[in-house]
């Protein structure tokens, strides 16, 4: 009997999100996120950071014929000495604006040291390292090391007149037009005209990346292009793009649907008189919300077996299903009864529609950037839903989260939800009887 009772009730949640083309709507973000990945995002090679030069002076030829006709120890002096400025708007009023001096031993900024200090809001300071030919410091470290020795000029010299006048260097014939282009707030500008380096950029509001951008923009200048950089792991560039994209698709697709869907499904009963109804004849709660939960467990399931295998492909993607379909399993079980908790809970779906808005602006969009900026440490390792993702973006590229206390927290969360959904559903129905 409870059996029959609990098919008559999957019968009835399936009918209901057929007619509210739920599997369409579903159906339709698989092929949209697909040909987004597979046309757009997986083709993404983005352009090392583009140097424009204004020399209205000709330095850096000059300095070339000199280094060219002198490659037995002469002293080079170009580039002794520049400033840094930076300025940005991190979309408040803030503005970042920061002068350094570049000290410069042996071969043209062979080392240089720059201090920034950023006023966004609340004042702090950042000083970087960077030393080039050796070794280059921004807040994580990272190596630009040329074949040459630094204490050699006469290596190093002819290098750097070989390829100062590299490709990585656009030349610009005004001051505005060197700052037009570094509005992308991507692109290093250098200004010899008043015979010291300037080093323009607009800050594109990480300071980590601005720092990057400066010590290329040096590395360029004094030609040290010929470094080697090591090669971690497995995966190509295209095959990178597509486990991390995928993941977050995962991810924000997994967190509305199990929210929203299941919501505006019980919403839909409620106008029905589905809930007067069962407020009435006997039934069973438990079973009344697991057919719910199974329903639309299911269906993440499925999309997320079909997204990870269409953008992966059947090697790579059949590699890391089991481990998506575990943190897909949880991530739907958490977002559903918390939905149906918050249906049940709240009168009518302007309210909910609200609470909706208010989870995707302050919870999930935190998340969001946490994850395209890098971000770590800090009052986002508190934030619940971050370890969800970390967790959603580690098991697609095969390094699943096995730590014992994040399982026991998300079951121990998802008991508490459905304790929580479960009484106040026995409220509503006794309310509505």
């Amino acid at each position: 009997m409870m059996r029959q009772g609990f098919s008559q009730l999957l019968k009835k949640d399936f009918r209901l999100m057929l007619s509210g083309r739920f599997f369409l709507l579903a159906l339709a973000s698989l092929v949209l996120y697909s040909c987004y990945i597979h046309f757009v995002y997986a083709k993404v090679d983005q352009v090392i950071y583009p140097v424009y030069l204004f020399d209205p002076q000709g330095m850096l030829d000059t300095q070339s014929n000199l280094d060219s006709q002198d490659n037995s120890g002469s002293q080079d002096t170009f580039g002794s000495q520049g400033t840094f400025s930076s300025q940005g708007n991190f979309g408040s009023q803030g503005n970042l604006s920061s002068q350094g001096n570049f000290g410069s031993q042996d071969n043209s900024g062979s080392q240089g040291n720059f201090g920034s200090q950023d006023n966004s809001g609340s004042q702090g300071a950042s000083d970087s390292q960077g030393n080039f030919g050796s070794q280059g410091n921004s807040g994580s470290q990272g190596r630009t090391d040329a074949p040459c020795d630094v204490n050699s000029r006469s290596n190093c010299n002819s290098r750097s007149s070989q390829t100062a006048r590299s490709d990585y260097i656009t030349e610009v014939d005004s001051r505005e037009a060197l700052e037009a282009a570094c509005e992308d707030r991507y692109s290093v500008g250098i200004d010899l005209s008043s015979g010291t380096p300037e080093f323009y950029l607009l800050s594109s509001g990480i300071r980590t990346a601005d720092n990057y951008r400066a010590i290329w923009a040096q590395a360029v200048l004094a030609g040290n292009l010929a470094g080697q950089a090591e090669v971690i792991g497995t995966n190509s560039r295209e095959m990178k793009n597509r486990r991390e994209i995928t993941a977050e698709f995962l991810f924000f697709e997994l967190s509305a649907v199990g929210f929203l869907g299941l919501a505006s499904l019980l919403f839909k009963e409620k106008q029905m008189g589905v809930i007067r109804v069962h407020g009435i004849l006997p039934v069973n709660r438990t079973m009344f919300i697991l057919s719910k939960l199974s329903l639309f467990l299911v269906s993440d399931l499925v999309f997320a077996s079909l997204l990870t295998l269409i953008n992966l492909g059947p090697g790579q993607g059949a590699a890391v299903l089991p481990a998506v379909l575990l943190q897909t399993g949880i991530l739907s079980l958490i977002m559903a009864l918390t939905g149906f908790f918050c249906a049940v809970r709240l009168p009518d779906f302007k309210q909910f529609s609200l609470l909706y808005l208010i989870l995707a602006v302050f919870i999930t969009t935190p998340v969001f950037l946490a994850g395209q900026t890098g971000l770590s440490g800090g009052w986002i390792d508190y934030h619940p839903m971050y370890h969800l993702f970390k967790a959603m973006k580690g098991a697609c590229f095969l390094t699943p989260n096995t730590q014992w206390p994040y399982y026991a927290a998300c079951l121990g969360t998802i008991l508490l939800l459905f304790l929580l959904a479960h009484r106040t559903l026995t409220r509503e129905l006794a309310r509505e009887g």
